[in-house]
């Protein structure tokens, strides 16, 4: 693939096939300076594990407008970015994860207007740090959005998400607390009783709901 590391980085308008380990990885020492991967088509060698699509670590991104085919084990993995940092309007297809953040501190990663389907794990994997989503299309996943441990800084999950038939929960989040208001649940009577796309946890807040995508 590609494995970029350094200040200011662009990784535009490249096709990736058949990745063994990343389709494209972009590093570098800590730093606010922003650097950008857009309009990337990726793919990963079928059924080989822990394979990523993209993966963006240690400074500031904009990951945009890419397309993550359906063979990568994880679609795009952000680890420790900075401030600013987002995930826009990208599309990924069937993987066993789309979206995976771990963060090492409070930073907040915006995951906004991405299209998120089939995934066998989930949607989008929290493992630490914080995230706000918005306008984001979750659909045909096992979890849409899946924070299994006690990560405490309080998840934003709210402004026109949709989340449909997503065949474990919508959000499964039995330890933090998260903000899941005005999101379409697949349902104009807001998140259902039964699990397909509906939420696990004590501090999920999902009212008021949208009674229409």
């Amino acid at each position: 693939g590609i494995q970029v590391g350094g200040d200011s980085i662009v990784i535009r308008n490249n096709i990736v096939t058949r990745a063994s380990n990343f389709a494209i990885s972009a590093d570098g020492v800590i730093s606010a300076r922003g650097s950008t991967i857009s309009n990337n088509t990726v793919g990963c060698v079928p059924a080989l594990a822990f394979t990523n699509g993209i993966a963006a670590y240690n400074r500031r991104y904009a990951v945009d407008s890419n397309l993550v085919q359906a063979t990568c084990f994880t679609g795009i993995y952000a680890s420790n970015v900075q401030g600013g940092s987002r995930l826009r309007g990208n599309t990924v297809r069937a993987t066993d994860t789309g979206i995976r953040i771990s963060q090492f501190d409070t930073t907040a990663v915006l995951i906004d207007s991405n299209a998120v389907s089939g995934a066998t794990t989930a949607a989008v994997h929290v493992q630490s740090g914080r995230v706000v989503m918005r306008h984001n299309n979750i659909g045909n996943n096992a979890y849409g959005v899946y924070i299994p441990g006690f990560v405490g800084l309080g998840q934003i999950v709210s402004d026109n998400n949709s989340f449909t038939n997503n065949s474990s929960y919508a959000i499964f989040a039995p330890f933090d607390t998260v903000n899941a208001v005005n999101n379409w649940w697949g349902n104009a009577a807001g998140p259902g009783g039964g699990i397909p796309d509906s939420v696990s946890g004590p501090l999920v807040t999902t009212s008021p709901f949208l009674g229409a995508p």
